[in-house]
This record gives C-alpha cells, sequence and structure tokens, in this order.
C-alpha cells in the first residue's frame, strides 16, 4: 500500500472511530441480502487474490 493512502487510511479509522463512540470499527460491516459482508472501507490489499480482475468484460467468468 502506499505511503499516502496508508496515511489517509489511518485517519479514516480516526475519524471513524470518534464518531463510533466506543463501539468498534467492525460494527460497520454489513451483510448483504447474498451474505456478503460489505465492509465500510477497501484498499488494494482486499484486490489480492481476486483472480478476475484482468478478464475483459463480455468473457467468462462475467463478474464484471
Amino acid at each position: 500500500m502506499a505511503e499516502g493512502a496508508s496515511v489517509k487510511r489511518g485517519a479514516w479509522a480516526e475519524r471513524a472511530a470518534k464518531e463510533l463512540r466506543g463501539r468498534p470499527l467492525e460494527s460497520l460491516v454489513w451483510r448483504s441480502p447474498e451474505g456478503i459482508d460489505v465492509k465500510p472501507l477497501y484498499g488494494e490489499a482486499d484486490l489480492d487474490g481476486v483472480a478476475h480482475l484482468g478478464a475483459p468484460p463480455g468473457f467468462a467468468p462475467y463478474a464484471r
């Protein structure tokens, strides 16, 4: 992760923690109707291991 992104993520986490008034940051994660956990903030590390990112639209695995 780039240093600037790390600083921004840290600033976001600080602000979120302040506004949550003691609740954990994990309380911001919600579950979609499909059962997928949705985080409030994603970063570059969340893309590690996602194999279909280079696939062109209209071709398998049809994930776009």
